[in-house]
C-alpha cells in the first residue's frame, strides 16, 4: 500500500472542482471518472451548492484522501461554487467538471503530455456530447472551451483571477475572455477531453437563450475594456 501511495503521489497532481446541486443521479459516476484518470494523480473537490436530495449523503460515503466534500449553508451559482472549491486546491494543475458530465480515462494524461513548452499553461480538448438514450449518436462540439474540457496551471488561473460569482450562466466563458485579454491562449489538443451529457435542462430553448444572452453581454464588456 505504501509503494502504491508513493507511486500515485509522484505522478502529476491535478485538483478537480465539481460543483453540484441535486446531482444524486449522476455525481458518483462523475467522481469515479475523475479518480480513474490514468497517468496522473487526481483529487476531486465536490462543492455541494445547496442540494436537497441525497447528494451530500452519497459524497460523505465517498470522502477520503482523494475526495473532499465542501458544503455550503445556502444555494450558490456555479461560479461561486467553483470559487469555494478553489479555496481547497493545492495541486499545480486545475480542472473543472460539471456534476453530470464524464471524462475519458486518458483525458488528463493526454492534455498534460501535449504541454511541452513552459509558456503553454492551458490546454483544451474536444467535447463530445452524448445522451442517455442509446438511440442518439454522440456528436462533436469541437474545442470551444467549457468547464470540463480544460487543464489549467493553477498559477495561471490565479493570475487571471477567480470566477465571477454573480453570473447565472457563462462564468467559464467570462473567465476565458479575461484570460485571452491577459494574453493567455489555450493550446488545442486533438483528443476527446469531455463527454458532455445532453438532457432537458441544458438543451431547453430557455436555457440556450439565457446562455446566448449572457455570452453576448460578456463579449460586449470585454470589447469595451479593450477599447478603453
Amino acid at each position: 500500500m505504501r509503494s502504491e501511495n508513493s507511486r500515485m503521489t509522484s505522478l502529476p497532481q491535478i485538483d478537480v472542482v465539481i460543483p453540484v446541486l441535486n446531482g444524486e443521479a449522476t455525481v458518483e459516476a462523475v467522481v469515479h471518472s475523475v479518480l480513474q484518470q490514468s497517468g496522473v494523480h487526481t483529487r476531486a473537490i465536490v462543492v455541494d451548492a445547496g442540494s436537497t436530495d441525497a447528494t451530500v449523503a452519497l459524497m460523505q460515503q465517498m470522502q477520503g484522501e482523494r475526495v473532499q466534500l465542501v458544503t455550503t449553508d445556502r444555494q450558490l451559482l456555479a461560479g461561486a461554487a467553483r470559487n469555494r472549491g478553489l479555496e481547497h486546491c493545492q495541486a499545480a494543475w486545475l480542472s473543472f467538471l460539471d456534476a453530470d458530465d464524464l471524462w475519458p480515462t486518458n483525458r488528463s494524461e493526454q492534455l498534460l503530455a501535449a504541454i511541452t513548452n513552459p509558456s503553454q499553461q492551458m490546454a483544451v480538448g474536444e467535447t463530445l456530447q452524448f445522451s442517455d438514450n442509446p438511440a442518439t449518436q454522440a456528436t462533436s462540439q469541437g474545442h470551444a472551451p467549457c468547464s470540463g474540457n480544460l487543464l489549467i496551471a493553477r498559477d495561471t488561473f490565479e493570475q487571471v483571477g477567480r470566477f465571477n460569482p454573480d453570473l447565472p450562466v457563462g462564468e467559464m466563458v467570462e473567465w476565458i475572455a479575461r484570460a485571452r485579454t491577459a494574453g493567455i491562449e489555450e493550446l488545442q489538443v486533438p483528443v476527446v477531453a469531455l463527454l458532455r451529457r445532453s438532457h432537458a435542462h441544458n438543451t431547453s430553448r430557455k436555457r440556450r437563450q439565457a446562455y446566448g444572452a449572457s455570452v453576448l453581454q460578456i463579449v460586449r464588456e470585454h470589447r469595451n475594456r479593450l477599447a478603453e
